[in-house]
């Protein structure tokens, strides 16, 4: 039996209908939290820390932390009151849970470097999403999580399980890594997600045609200019669309058909583009 503390977003249980806590089986739930602002979060995560500290040392235990992460921002979470929350600046509250105890940030993006905010002060195992999870999904890994820990639950378990699931569900998903792990060392699980997937959502697919190369102050062709059947214009990496610099030619006029994901304003992101 894994113990576990939740601290849940209120908007994730109103628009359910289900407390997560009402999904935990077999195993028990030793505090379950709701916030919306930022001071309550805090309040939530205080005492979620302190119900754990208090179960016996050698019970599996599991954090669940649920919310609407923030694309782009690495992963900061939402509150109703117009603040976001940055993980970077509570990490003190972390610092009181023993390196056995697990983390599970269960939020869209969640995977990104606000786990490593969690071992600024402490050296936890923290797994999270790395895309726009579905909450069925999301609540499906942790209940997977919850017997993997009853189980023994050793940081190569925990990997298992993510590769597992990222097997499962990466058509789904765009061809994206689904789920990240942080081991208590820091390093991060898959390792070619770090740094090479964005945190953002999928749009699409639309086609585009290429108008467009563009170069930066060395001459080297790196970037191009979209437009869709709209007319509106996009600008995304060459690379994005399977092309180094050296083979660009013969790209302009070309139509592709693709998911995209938008960094900044025009700026987007191609996934898996095909040639039309």
């Amino acid at each position: 039996m894994t113990l576990l503390a939740i601290l849940e977003h209120a908007d994730l249980t109103s628009t359910t209908g289900t407390a997560l806590s009402g999904l935990v089986g077999q195993h028990r739930c030793v505090c379950n939290e709701s916030f919306a602002t930022r001071v309550q979060f805090v309040a939530g995560l205080r005492s979620c820390v302190e119900a754990l500290v208090r179960e016996r040392d050698d019970a599996p235990k599991l954090l669940v932390i649920s919310a609407h992460g923030i694309p782009l921002t690495g992963t900061n979470l939402e509150a109703t009151d117009l603040e976001s929350i940055d993980l970077w600046l509570y990490a003190d509250h972390f610092a009181a849970l023993p390196s056995s105890i697990v983390v599970f940030l269960s939020a869209c993006f969640g995977g990104y470097p606000s786990l490593l905010a969690l071992q600024q002060r402490s050296h936890l195992c923290a797994l999270g999403p790395l895309v726009d999870i579905e909450m069925r999904d999301a609540n499906a890994f942790q209940r997977d999580l919850l017997d993997v820990l009853a189980k023994g639950g050793s940081e190569r378990s925990l990997l298992r399980l993510v590769l597992s699931r990222n097997r499962a569900l990466r058509t789904k998903y765009d061809n994206r890594f689904v789920f990240g792990l942080c081991d208590r060392d820091g390093n991060q699980f898959p390792r070619r997600a770090p740094g090479t997937q964005l945190a953002a959502p999928v749009h699409g697919p639309t086609v585009f045609q290429i108008v467009e190369l563009l170069a930066d102050e060395r001459g080297s062709v790196t970037r191009c200019r979209l437009e869709d059947e709209h007319e509106n214009v996009f600008y995304a990496p060459i690379a994005s669309l399977g092309q180094s610099a050296a083979n660009s030619s013969g790209l302009i006029g070309m139509r592709v058909r693709s998911k995209y994901q938008t960094l900044e304003g025009q700026e987007i992101h191609l996934l898996n583009p095909r040639k039309r």
